[in-house]
């Protein structure tokens, strides 16, 4: 029997697809705008809305390993074609213990304190942190940058966003911001 579909049944799940569509978006709005991400249905819809820049995300990473394209696997090794000569690792204070970083400045040529802001490898481990560089090109002291949730939203995992943007106030204080993290904060740059 080849029956074709009522009308009133194709209108009917086309109204209800629609419905269900508005309240998907609604839900997904108000968990990131709003911070009701305490509801589980909130953060599924979170989730689902997600998944497509995270399967296109592992896809990507899958095919760059595949073709040897991602030499970077921890973002920690610098690229083979990089000319190097020149670079210095940069010299830091006791009890700070930083890899990787490089300097390509006599410290004669440096003037004027620094503050670095980015992610760098800090005890072994990734951190977005910010660096306070002396004249003499010395890591002289190191801030870990972290962020707390806010109204139930649960920040990103220290690998899945960046520092990007700050200010740094007269009284001490930075106003930062991250990639893919939650919205600007301060926090009081304290010294020992």
């Amino acid at each position: 029997m080849n029956r074709p579909v009522p009308l009133w049944l194709f209108l009917f799940c086309l109204l209800l697809g629609s419905l269900v569509t508005v309240a998907f978006g609604w839900t997904v709005k108000s968990t990131v705008e709003e911070g009701a991400g305490n509801s589980v249905l909130g953060q599924w819809a979170v989730g689902v809305a997600s998944f497509p820049t995270t399967t296109y995300t592992v896809f990507q990473q899958l095919v760059e390993q595949a073709t040897g394209d991602y030499k970077d696997v921890v973002n920690r090794v610098p690229r083979e074609i990089t000319d190097l000569s020149g670079f210095q690792p940069i010299s830091a204070a006791a009890g700070i213990n930083i890899q990787g970083l490089l300097v390509h400045a006599s410290p004669a040529a440096a003037k004027g304190w620094r503050l670095l802001l980015g992610a760098f490898t800090l005890d072994g481990q990734i951190e977005n942190a910010a660096l306070l560089i002396s004249p003499q090109l010395r890591v002289e002291r190191r801030w870990i940058l972290t962020e707390s949730g806010i109204k139930g939203i649960k920040p990103q995992s220290k690998y899945r966003k960046f520092v990007h943007g700050a200010a740094f106030l007269p009284d001490a204080s930075l106003i930062f911001a991250f990639d893919g993290g939650l919205p600007a904060f301060v926090r009081r740059l304290r010294t020992r």
